[in-house]
């Protein structure tokens, strides 16, 4: 049979669709893609050789721009592409893993009586997620504060999908081969592909207690910060600084702790790694989702969270103190989570409402 899957403008919509589209086509079924044209989805879909089919819609800026004004011009064009869609691959489902993006498709599986499958990873849904969740088939999530954010909505608690083999090193990747002993602690640090200046600046400003105090550091930049970080930091033992690499999964499985944002793909791979994080949200997140996922993993015993308004070298220093204080009961929290068998699960959901 023929499915759909969509969303996209940043990885935590996107790996989740592919994992989901990956696994679909294993079963032998064929698999679509719509995201935006000229998008980071559409560069990596077509990578993964996945038929995409693009679309063009914004986003609704929290601000007031002239942009609004194309909003629903471009939304309503967008949902009649859709539904060419729908006729052109006579889809049996379409599951959608949220962002704006969703919302055409969304739409015109409604409008066509399509079968409609959503995923929402963060404890606090996004505003597509709230306003079509009770129209769709069943709703996938990663918390169970989410279905009490949904009324009405049928929600599954299924979890995150993630790529398979998210923390093998079989690449070759190795902490030696950036100057780094395995031997060592080693905190892993990220912002995003796009880089955290707020965890920038407390980072650079306690590195140097961090390697006295026998740490080792990989610390992901961001490509805007990189130069600049890098003529002031220079070259420290200990130290590997780089602005953005694929092989965050690999890194994620030699680390020790790790000091990162809260979107609910990186919480995802930090669970399949087994790595204790301090968790700083991004306060600028849609619905402050970033926090309410913190606040959640903290009630696991798996994270700490870290409020980006109390970030600090002092309060870093501070918490990752406490943590290793801890540090057993975190690992043994993270160990004694269940698999993550969540992509199955979702597609043996779907194919079972299939036939």
């Amino acid at each position: 049979m023929n499915y759909i899957v969509a969303g996209g403008g940043t990885g935590g919509h996107i790996v989740p669709a592919l994992a989901i589209a990956h696994r679909l086509r294993m079963a032998e079924h064929k698999v679509s893609y719509i995201g935006n044209k000229d998008s980071l989805e559409e560069r990596i879909v077509r990578n993964e050789r996945i038929p995409f089919l693009a679309i063009n819609v914004q986003k609704l800026y929290r601000k007031l721009t002239l942009a609004h004004l194309k909003f629903p011009v471009l939304l309503i064009s967008s949902i009649f592409k859709c539904l060419s869609y729908l006729k052109q691959t006579n889809a049996r489902a379409i599951i959608c893993t949220g962002g704006y993006i969703s919302g055409p498709i969304a739409i015109a599986a409604i409008l066509k009586r399509i079968d409609l499958y959503i995923w929402d990873g963060n404890s606090f849904p996004g505003l597509t997620t709230r306003l079509i969740a009770r129209r769709a088939r069943a709703v996938f999530t990663a918390y169970d504060a989410t279905a009490q954010r949904l009324p009405g909505a049928n929600c599954q608690n299924l979890g995150i999908p993630v790529k398979d083999n998210i923390s093998t090193t079989e690449t070759g990747w190795k902490p030696e081969l950036v100057g780094l002993s395995a031997t060592k602690k080693i905190i892993l640090i990220t912002g995003g592909s796009q880089g955290s200046l707020a965890i920038n600046r407390a980072v650079e400003s306690s590195i140097d207690h961090l390697l006295k105090n026998g740490y080792t550091i990989l610390w992901q930049t961001g490509k805007t910060s990189y130069k600049e970080i890098k003529t002031r930091v220079g070259d420290k033992a200990g130290l590997y600084l780089f602005d953005f690499t694929d092989n965050m999964p690999q890194m994620m499985a030699y680390s020790h702790l790790a000091i990162t944002r809260a979107g609910a793909m990186t919480i995802a791979e930090l669970e399949t790694n087994n790595l204790p994080a301090i968790l700083v949200p991004l306060p600028t997140a849609a619905e402050n989702h970033q926090h309410y996922n913190a606040v959640e993993q903290e009630k696991k015993g798996v994270a700490m969270l870290l409020d980006q308004s109390k970030l600090n070298a002092e309060n870093l220093i501070k918490c990752i103190t406490d943590l290793e204080k801890h540090y057993q009961s975190y690992k043994t929290a993270l160990e004694s989570l269940p698999p993550n068998n969540a992509t199955d699960a979702i597609v043996n959901y779907v194919l079972s409402k299939s036939h």
